[in-house]
């Protein structure tokens, strides 16, 4: 199959070409992609082999950016200096099932900003399929830190007693959007439209600009609420 590939890609790469060049436009690619594919059973072969390593760059492309971001959390002069230590990261073991599963996981990263009544109120990021942060609470069971599913209310109405406006979710009493770099839309770590900001990850440069303007709203938010709930 190794010699299918190739061909396989080159005639893509020129129906692509071809399209934009009579057209103008690009948004036919995928009909002529799914005729060029039903051509023979190599083509078949060689697609889901193309397939199943954009699942693959996908599940190292997601650990590596929430690697980038838990150092830069951790290297934060303000989490240094408060000592927020971390409580949770299950990117690494959800990754591929986040891909390649139908049953729901939720890559995070939390971080500890106080610890109230035996419950942990923790700084969260998690994707499902638009990257979000903010808060959730946590408690610890036979030493490790688990989220709690239901908020209680006693810690919601501290959060709310802290200036903190409540969102109708049980789990996430407080959250947000990450943005991607125009400020306009949520970052969509799923998609790969044209319109989404996620094939910017693939662009070294581009994404060096993108993890600075989520960065950027990481380093406000963690400040604020933490400031919020130890006040």
């Amino acid at each position: 199959m190794s010699r299918e590939i190739p061909n396989l890609f080159y005639t893509i790469d020129q129906y692509f070409y071809l399209i934009k060049k009579i057209t103008g436009r690009a948004d036919k690619k995928i009909m002529n992609i799914q005729a060029l594919i039903a051509q023979s059973s190599e083509n078949m072969e060689a697609a889901i082999a193309i397939q199943e390593a954009i699942k693959s760059a996908r599940v190292e492309k997601l650990k590596e950016v929430f690697q980038k971001i838990e150092m830069h959390i951790q290297n934060n002069t303000f989490v240094l200096a408060h000592r927020i230590q971390k409580i949770e990261a299950t990117y690494e073991d959800e990754a591929e099932p986040y891909y390649y599963s139908r049953t729901k996981y939720y890559p995070c990263i939390a971080f500890l900003l106080k610890q109230k009544d035996g419950y942990i109120i923790s700084y969260r990021i998690e994707i499902e399929e638009k990257l979000y942060h903010g808060i959730s609470v946590y408690k610890y069971k036979d030493g490790k830190a688990v989220k709690i599913e239901k908020v209680p209310e006693e810690v919601e109405e501290y959060l709310q007693s802290c200036g903190i406006t409540l969102k109708n979710t049980p789990y996430w009493p407080y959250w947000e959007y990450l943005y991607d770099d125009s400020y306009n839309n949520p970052f969509d770590f799923y998609s790969s439209t044209p319109y989404g900001a996620y094939l910017k990850l693939f662009d070294k440069g581009q994404e060096e600009r993108l993890l600075d303007c989520i960065y950027e709203q990481i380093d406000s938010t963690i400040e604020d609420l933490y400031d919020k709930v130890n006040k």
